[in-house]
């Protein structure tokens, strides 16, 4: 949750987000909610498992330091004008007991 932000003049929020199954995730639904975790979906994006092979750029980025890299995946959310509470809500309905669903390691919000 990010508590009290002011939206106004918001227009997207990327996310900084991936699910390497090298690393056991196995991807869903971010979803965005204003209000409380059950709030009506504002926007939601779709992050996909992906398998990074071995002496790729991406796998080789991985390796460096643990950084991981991702992908900023834009998801518009409809004009807002105040102060609210943004929640953040991973869903995967088919993930089992406690498998890891999505890294995200950035949230940006952006009035572009």
């Amino acid at each position: 949750v990010f508590k009290d932000l002011d939206l106004t003049g918001i227009k997207q929020i990327a996310l900084g987000a991936q699910a390497p199954t090298r690393e056991g995730f196995v991807g869903g639904i971010i979803e965005i909610r204003f209000g409380s975790p059950t709030g009506a979906v504002a926007g939601q994006a779709d992050v996909k498992s992906v398998q990074l092979q071995e002496g790729s750029p991406e796998a080789q980025l991985a390796a460096v330091g643990r950084g991981r890299p991702q992908a900023a995946i834009a998801v518009p959310i409809p004009p807002t004008t105040g102060r609210r509470d943004v929640y953040l809500v991973f869903r995967n309905d088919s993930a089992k007991g406690s498998q890891p669903l999505v890294s995200l390691a950035t949230v940006t919000f952006r009035n572009q």
